[in-house]
């Protein structure tokens, strides 16, 4: 039983790292692709977590889980968007 369980959690902990990075390329070129807007807010001082919440508005992703994780990838692209 031990074993089995220990195999699950290995399949859900390799099943979310891979639904979460597969799509890298996409995001990285969601964040490129809103450059301008990026920097404008940024002069504004809204966060990462505030310019991912706008472009996922504009995007008219709204809420559950998908929306967040949308936002998280989005941060963390944020943070190395200079």
């Amino acid at each position: 039983n031990i074993q089995k369980i220990s195999q699950s959690k290995n399949i859900f902990i390799l099943g979310f790292f891979v639904f979460f990075f597969r799509d890298q390329e996409g995001f990285q070129q969601l964040v490129e692709i809103n450059g301008e807007r990026i920097r404008k807010l940024r002069k504004k001082k809204k966060s990462d977590e505030e310019i991912a919440d706008s472009i996922l508005q504009a995007m008219a992703i709204r809420g559950g889980f998908r929306y967040n994780l949308a936002k998280k990838k989005l941060i963390i692209y944020l943070s190395k968007y200079q």
